[in-house]
């Protein structure tokens, strides 16, 4: 049988969410069946060593690019990267073109679609609520049209594809895929050795980008308020980003809460704590808490899209955008260990739902058509 060839684009395999389900995908897919190749906009990345030896691997720009200065218009900057994709694709077609993300990702993608049969792009967070991806565009006509261009648009959660639509009206072929989790897999990771000593008490972890959007404040003010009411919490918080100076003078008592930076396994970390929490604005689907109930962790999180599908029939707790309510929440599992043992159940009973052959499955059908 023919294999049917697939290109992905992505911007980089930096250490984000959208970038590890890439990567987890890649490492599962079924090279008997597609010739897969991957077009990153900025070759730099974590998990750029992830990637299978059966992806051929292609790159505009290496680390650190910038464009000259001369593209600065907007008609020279969209011809130069038109230019530099063409170039690097040649004289190649594709059954399928997959942009895995919003943003730069779908802007190269708009730019190449009569190269394939089948366009298709992934949206992994809720638009309508962080419209990030607006800055690749020249105003939003622009990424619309962008978006007519695809056959489908896959959203990671049904609450991310109400608010594509909500966003832009009138698309066709948007669908729900939910991230690839594979529990053997997170699980086994889990056993890594760290080197880390738990400090003693009940430890809540967080893991993320330190930006705006995850809240980390918020993290760290409700870990703050339950200390002040007596209790002995501590935190470790895994991630770097351009916040984290700001966050850590936010923790004047040393040892209370630990910032451990990036880390490519962080499975181990949460599987030491007591409980994971997330503080987010806004998410797509939060792979974290995915893994996080895979480990059989009780969950705490902001009524974010995402973990309101994840959580919901009282799998996990689900909070108000408040340090309040965040902190009430922690304090309700400390003094209740038996309610803490139900979300312990509950998480465990959850990620017995996550199938991995089963979203690859539907990955193959949306890639065939």
């Amino acid at each position: 049988m023919k294999k049917r060839k697939v290109l992905f684009i992505m911007q980089e395999l930096k250490g984000g969410g959208a970038e590890k389900v890439l990567t987890d995908i890649l490492a599962q897919f079924d090279y008997n069946r597609y010739d897969v190749t991957l077009l990153l906009i900025e070759r730099v990345g974590v998990y750029l060593q992830n990637i299978p030896k059966d992806v051929k691997i292609i790159s505009l720009f290496k680390a650190g690019y910038k464009l000259p200065s001369f593209t600065n218009s907007r008609y020279l900057r969209k011809s130069v990267r038109k230019f530099l994709l063409l170039l690097n694709l040649k004289f190649h077609k594709y059954d399928t073109i997959i942009s895995f993300m919003e943003g730069e990702s779908l802007f190269y993608h708009s730019l190449i679609t009569s190269k394939a049969k089948r366009n298709i792009s992934w949206v992994h967070i809720d638009l309508y609520k962080n419209h990030w991806s607006r800055k690749y565009f020249w105003d939003k006509d622009e990424e619309h049209k962008a978006y007519l261009k695809m056959d489908n648009i896959v959203c990671v959660s049904r609450q991310a594809q109400d608010a594509l639509n909500k966003l832009f009206p009138n698309l066709s072929g948007v669908k729900t895929i939910y991230n690839l989790i594979d529990p053997e897999d997170i699980n086994r990771k889990a056993t890594e050795v760290t080197g880390m000593t738990r400090p003693d008490g009940f430890l809540i972890s967080g893991c993320g980008r330190l930006t705006e959007q995850k809240r980390f404040d918020r993290f760290i003010d409700a870990i703050l308020e339950v200390r002040n009411q007596g209790h002995n919490v501590h935190a470790w918080i895994l991630g770097d980003g351009s916040l984290k100076p700001d966050l850590e003078k936010r923790v004047t008592t040393p040892g209370i809460i630990e910032f451990l930076g990036f880390r490519k396994n962080p499975m181990p970390f949460i599987k030491d704590s007591d409980v994971f929490m997330l503080s987010s604005d806004s998410e797509g689907f939060s792979l974290v808490v995915a893994e996080a109930l895979a480990l059989g962790k009780p969950v705490i999180s902001t009524k974010c899209t995402g973990p309101t599908e994840l959580l919901d029939d009282n799998a996990g707790i689900l909070t108000d955008f408040t340090v309040k309510a965040m902190a009430d929440a922690i304090e309700s599992l400390i003094i209740n260990p038996d309610r803490l043992k139900q979300y312990e159940t509950s998480a465990t009973h959850r990620a017995q739902k996550f199938k991995p052959q089963d979203i690859l499955d539907q990955i193959y059908k949306t890639i065939d058509g």
